[in-house]
């Protein structure tokens, strides 16, 4: 099922909701996300004897691509997939999921489930609710370029002198709707000839979503001359988050100990990471009168 005919199908059953009071649920966990998630049950109520369908849409809503999205049903409350002889439930794998390797900008990726009740009628109440799990992870990429300025001793001590010496700020924040890393120098550019500057950096998650770890591999630096300062984090473990929040990664910058006169420094970070989002839809069963 294309993503317009999921979405048309949604405008269907929130039409009829709205007039009849019936059917159609359709929650959304990733509205401010990079990646947005909607689901709906169709129909929401059914009876012991009925099945339903799940309809699940992502929408790359980034301005770039997104890679290794998956799809899928992990958790199936009271039902089977309608294909399945039994109510075995095998609880490491997916009821039901997709794999894409790449959405691009504003596509629309859909994937259909259908099942089935899977209690006997006399264990159903006259009315039971039941929720449906699922969950869509996805890879995605933030970057960010630090530019430091540097002063030989006498041209700062000069400027400072006349006044004329201009202090940059001394941290930089980027990520996307997902991720955050705000870098932090313990002062504030420009730094002065065979200085070594402590820095942090403070990564945390600002989406509604799941990322438990952060690999040290998956953290880049790229320097702009090697030659002529360095500076390193110390990505030596694997980071995990408490509160959505990571643990501050410190970092050191050694500037060089002679400059002629002013230098300038660049420094890239580039983070990967995973991400996960999850929705729960529930839906009606009514005993067979």
């Amino acid at each position: 099922m294309t993503g317009m005919r999921a979405t048309a199908v949604f405008l269907l059953v929130a039409v009829f909701v709205a007039t009849s009071g019936c059917i159609g649920q359709s929650p959304t966990t990733s509205a401010n996300n990079d990646l947005s998630l909607s689901v709906i049950a169709d129909p929401s109520q059914i009876r012991s004897d009925e099945s339903f369908t799940l309809f699940v849409d992502v929408e790359n809503k980034a301005r770039e691509d997104i890679r290794n999205i998956t799809i899928g049903v992990f958790d199936i409350g009271l039902f089977k997939p309608v294909n399945r002889p039994d109510c075995t439930r095998p609880f490491d794998v997916m009821y039901c999921a997709k794999y894409i390797d790449r959405l691009q900008q504003s596509q629309v990726e859909s994937l259909e489930c259908t099942f089935a009740v899977c209690q006997p009628d006399s264990m159903i109440q006259l009315v039971t609710t039941s929720n449906v799990a699922l969950k869509t992870t996805f890879n995605k990429k933030i970057i960010g370029t630090f530019v430091v300025d540097m002063l030989a001793l006498d041209e700062y001590s000069r400027l400072q002198r006349i006044g004329d010496l201009t202090s940059k700020p001394a941290s930089l924040t980027f990520g996307d709707n997902q991720l955050q890393a705000t870098l932090e120098f313990g002062k504030q550019p420009p730094f002065v000839a065979g200085d070594v500057v402590i820095a942090k950096l403070n990564i945390k998650n600002v989406g509604p979503g799941f990322i438990g770890t952060l690999d040290p591999a998956n953290l880049k630096i790229t320097q702009s001359d090697l030659s002529l300062s360095t500076f390193g984090c110390f990505f030596d473990k694997t980071f995990y988050s408490t509160n959505k929040a990571f643990p501050p990664i410190t970092c050191v910058f050694n500037t060089p100990k002679q400059i002629q006169t002013a230098a300038t420094y660049s420094i890239t970070f580039s983070i990967n990471y995973g991400y996960e989002l999850r929705a729960n839809v529930p839906v009606s069963i009514m005993k067979k009168q």
